[in-house]
């Protein structure tokens, strides 16, 4: 569980550098097109997804291994868990590196 919580903490902390370096307009992100900005957040919140997933299976591992104090204790790490899940997702979708512009050759 703790493995679990430690890959859904990367990322949130990974795609909220990346919103805040955005928003103070440093550029850590090299420029992306349209369609490669939208693989990337494709692929953010699909890692994100999956971190939920297996926090679940790994809550539900612990209530198996461990009932006592149980539902209380799967719920407080299940409350965690969405918490980091829905923080993620809404800054993996506000998350906005800057547009490459198109090169345009200019006669010579």
């Amino acid at each position: 569980m703790v493995a679990l919580f430690t890959v859904a903490f990367t990322i949130v902390v990974v795609v909220l550098l990346m919103t805040f370096a955005t928003a103070q307009q440093i550029p850590t992100v090299p420029c992306l097109d349209a369609d490669a900005r939208e693989r990337t957040r494709a692929l953010l919140l699909e890692g994100v997804d999956t971190a939920l997933k297996q926090h679940t299976v790994g809550v539900f591992d612990s209530w198996l291994r461990d009932p006592s104090e149980q539902p209380t204790r799967a719920i407080r790490g299940m409350r965690a868990g969405i918490s980091a899940y829905a923080r993620s997702r809404a800054a993996a979708l506000n998350w906005s590196p800057p547009l490459c512009t198109p090169k345009v050759e200019v006669p010579q």
